[in-house]
């Protein structure tokens, strides 16, 4: 920096307007909550518009060690849909290491429910976003991090419709489970992140906490996505009653809300939401995988059941021998009655009207069983199927009936930025 302050005016977060930290010039502030504070900032070539997080100086060592050694980690993650950690490291501050990150400012960008609402997405089209942000997570994963935190204002959308997670930095894993720090923006979570946030993460130690919280996140943020209502109504309910909640009760089916959400999706959404974690699906892989298959049957018509793919093939077989066998009794009636019919033909023309009326209309009859059979047998090989026009209807997301989060998503340019 251009100079070193003194103690008090450290703790004065618009002290550092105008000045330089790590290269970039601070420009605004954004956010001044909790442990740190949030700013715009430029670099100033190649001119860049970015986000500069700062710790407070007062906050102890430990924590300033553990917030510059988690920085530094996102530093590393790379992925076109996650913001990207331009740098990280550490300042002199008024005597001590003050550690800071830059990241890239998602400009113009609104936050995922918004965009939801205000673009009036299908399901396809929600789907194949989701996609995109699950696979940025995953890649987190495969790096040695999750988020922890994600919330529809943590998954910003930009003007070309592409979503870039941010604010990474709230936990790291490690071989024996996860090492963790609380938020710097708040001292507990609030309604809004408790809808989003995994049962275990307000029940167990952060220790025991790993990568399926952010697949029970990502359920919950799907969820709202496709049926403009959160798994959970906490209404004003304090935070431990929400919490309790959750905790006891099941989230209402995403097909009761909206009729264009298929049975895949519901049984997937349904396994991302378990209470249990080791009923969930055991990362951010195996749910883009999910996606994959299901977005790959609408786009083909390919009809599903509800364990995310073809019906077992011991439920196949048996459905298969069963039409088999009704249509070789259907054959054999149908083959009796011909040979009856002929004959009487044959031997008394002048009654073949009055004598073969009774079998026709017995002909008649089973032709229309065996249709009526075979349209049944169809149901049962395909169970709760897909209506796979469905696909090309667009699914209009209402707006829930609560207030807009809380937060900067609502104003700021910056969408939602924390400090964790």
């Amino acid at each position: 920096m251009d100079m070193i302050p003194s103690q008090k005016q450290a703790l004065s977060e618009k002290w550092m307007i105008g000045r330089y930290i790590g290269g970039f010039r601070i420009d605004r502030l954004v956010c001044d909550r909790g442990l740190g504070a949030v700013y715009e900032g430029v670099q100033e070539w190649p001119p860049l518009s970015v986000v500069i997080k700062v710790l407070r100086i007062d906050c102890s060592p430990e924590m300033a060690r553990s917030y510059d050694r988690r920085w530094k980690l996102v530093q590393t993650l790379h992925h076109p849909r996650i913001a990207a950690t331009l740098s990280a490291g550490v300042e002199p501050w008024a005597g001590r290491n003050v550690p800071f990150q830059v990241m890239e400012h998602v400009t113009n960008a609104i936050p995922l429910r918004r965009y939801v609402i205000s673009r009036r997405l299908s399901v396809q089209q929600i789907l194949s976003l989701f996609q995109e942000v699950c696979d940025a997570v995953a890649a987190g994963h495969r790096q040695g991090v999750f988020h922890g935190y994600l919330t529809p204002q943590k998954v910003l959308i930009d003007p070309s419709g592409s979503p870039k997670v941010v604010d990474y930095c709230n936990f790291l894993l490690t071989s024996g489970g996860c090492d963790s720090i609380p938020p710097a923006t708040s001292s507990k979570p609030s309604l809004v992140d408790i809808g989003h946030m995994s049962p275990e993460q307000y029940t167990m130690p952060a220790s025991a906490i790993d990568a399926r919280a952010d697949v029970y996140s990502l359920g919950a943020l799907l969820y709202e996505s496709l049926t403009g209502l959160p798994p959970y109504d906490v209404g004003n309910r304090s935070t431990s009653e929400a919490a309790d909640l959750i905790r006891r009760t099941r989230p209402m089916s995403p097909r009761r809300c909206n009729e264009k959400v298929s049975p895949a999706v519901a049984e997937m959404l349904g396994h991302c939401l378990k209470k249990k974690r080791s009923e969930r699906l055991a990362s951010a892989e195996e749910l883009v995988s999910a996606l994959n298959d299901i977005l790959s049957d609408r786009r083909h018509g390919v009809r599903r059941s509800h364990n995310h793919g073809r019906i077992p093939a011991s439920q196949s077989a048996f459905t298969s021998k069963a039409v088999s066998a009704v249509a070789l009794k259907a054959k054999t009636t149908l083959s009796s009655l011909l040979r009856h019919v002929v004959p009487s033909v044959r031997h008394n023309r002048s009654s073949v009207f009055q004598s073969t009326l009774p079998w026709i209309s017995l002909l008649v009859v089973g032709w229309a069983f065996l249709w009526i059979v075979a349209e049944i047998a169809r149901e049962a090989l395909i169970p709760n199927s897909v209506d796979v026009d469905a696909r090309r209807t667009t699914t209009q997301v209402s707006p829930p009936p609560r207030q807009e989060e809380s937060g900067l998503a609502g104003d700021s340019p910056l969408g939602s930025i924390s400090v964790p």
